[in-house]
């Protein structure tokens, strides 16, 4: 690799890692907020799953 390459893959790496630190890491106002948030994702995920499996079912 030429020095050019080493240093935008340098680059790229640091941005990756400032951005994973920026979205993981939240203060403790946004905890509760992020948390129902989460519950929500999982709550539609799973009713997804069940109306899958529900369709499927009633296909047989």
């Amino acid at each position: 690799m030429s020095s050019s390459s080493l240093s935008q893959v340098s680059i790229l790496t640091q941005l990756d890692e400032t951005l994973s630190r920026l979205v993981t890491n939240f203060d403790d106002e946004e905890l509760p907020l992020r948390k129902k948030e989460r519950l929500n994702e999982l709550i539609i995920e799973r009713e997804r799953q069940r109306l899958g499996r529900t369709s499927n079912e009633s296909g047989r």
